[in-house]
C-alpha cells in the first residue's frame, strides 16, 4: 500500500491520504488466518484510487505497473474474500467538492439510537441519522421479514452511534452507508465519503464490520 501511494504521488496532484494502521487479517472474515495482501492503484492529475485485496492464499504472479506488494492475489478472488479501497478526487473549488457529498436530511419515523442521537426509519431494515455535517445510514432491507431487519438495523445503527460518540469522523461534510445481508459480515459493504477543501475522499470496505471501516477513515492521514 505504501509503495502504491509512493508511485501515485508522481502522477497525481491530489493531496494523498492513506490509513495509518490499515485493517488486515486480524479482523473481518479472515480472523485468525494468514492472508496475503496485494494493492492495485490508478491515478491521474486530479484523482487516485488504491484497492487492497486480502487473500487467504497467494497466487503466483509477477509485479507489474499496476500491482504492488509482496504477493499478488487474483483480483476476482480478492473481491470475494475481503478488502478495502481508498482514494480522492480534487475539484475546481471547495463548493464543487462539497456539492458531491451533500445529501438531504433523512425523513421518516423517529427512533432513539442512544447517545442523544435520534434517527429515522424509512422502510423495513432502513435507518438513517445525522451527526454534525455527516449523514449516516444502515441498510438491512435484503433480510426476510422473519429475521426482523428493522431491529437488526436499529441495533447496528446504535452500535455505530456509540462508537462515534468517542471516536470522531473528520470535521467536515460527509456520508456513511452500511449494508449487509442479515448481519452477515462477509457480505458487508461500508462506504464513507467526505469533502476536505477541494478534495473528496472515500473509503469502501468489503467483508468487515462498519466500525473497522470507520477506524480506517479516521486513520487517514496526509501523505504528500
Amino acid at each position: 500500500m505504501t509503495a502504491a501511494l509512493t508511485r501515485i504521488a508522481s502522477v497525481s496532484s491530489v493531496p494523498l491520504q492513506g490509513p495509518v494502521n490499515p485493517v488486515g487479517c486480524l479482523g473481518g472474515v479472515n480472523a485468525g488466518s494468514t492472508c496475503w495482501t496485494a494493492a492495485w492503484y490508478q491515478a491521474n492529475a486530479s484523482s487516485y484510487w488504491v484497492h487492497v485485496g486480502l487473500c487467504p492464499t497467494v497466487h503466483t504472479a509477477g509485479e507489474s505497473e499496476h500491482q504492488v506488494g509482496q504477493a499478488v492475489c487474483d483480483q476476482s478472488m480478492a473481491a470475494l474474500v475481503s478488502g478495502y479501497d481508498f482514494g480522492g478526487t480534487t475539484y475546481a473549488s471547495s463548493a464543487q467538492a462539497h456539492a458531491v457529498v451533500a445529501l438531504p436530511a433523512p425523513v421518516g419515523t423517529p427512533v432513539d439510537l442512544g447517545a442523544g442521537i435520534t434517527g429515522v426509519t424509512n422502510g423495513p431494515g432502513l435507518v438513517a441519522w445525522t451527526e454534525g455535517q455527516w449523514h449516516l445510514a444502515v441498510n438491512f432491507s435484503s433480510c426476510p421479514a422473519t429475521a426482523d431487519p428493522q431491529q437488526q438495523a436499529i441495533s447496528k445503527a446504535s452500535t455505530i452511534v456509540a462508537y462515534l460518540h468517542t471516536h470522531l469522523l473528520p470535521e467536515t461534510m460527509g456520508s456513511l452507508s452500511f449494508g449487509a445481508s442479515c448481519g452477515d459480515v462477509s457480505s458487508a459493504l461500508t462506504t464513507l465519503v467526505w469533502a476536505w477543501h477541494r478534495t473528496v475522499y472515500s473509503v469502501s470496505v468489503v467483508g468487515y464490520d462498519p466500525i473497522e471501516a470507520v477506524q480506517l477513515a479516521i486513520a487517514m492521514e496526509l501523505r504528500s
